[in-house]
């Protein structure tokens, strides 16, 4: 079973995704012609990620 702590970086992750994938759907296509659709989600998911666990530390640090 997951630590506490670990549930809740996980919870602030999930609260960020919430907001970045909205966000994502409407500039993929201003970008697309850069970036192909794989590296986009995977930047999508990166960024999304970095934003919770720090939402997290600021938070809880």
């Amino acid at each position: 079973m997951p630590r506490y702590s670990d549930l809740i970086k996980l919870v602030c992750c999930v609260a960020v995704a919430a907001a970045i994938f909205p966000v994502g759907s409407a500039l993929y296509p201003h970008v697309a012609w850069a970036v192909g659709g794989f590296a986009f989600e995977t930047i999508e998911a990166m960024v999304s990620a970095t934003l919770g666990f720090g939402l997290y530390l600021v938070l809880f640090g």
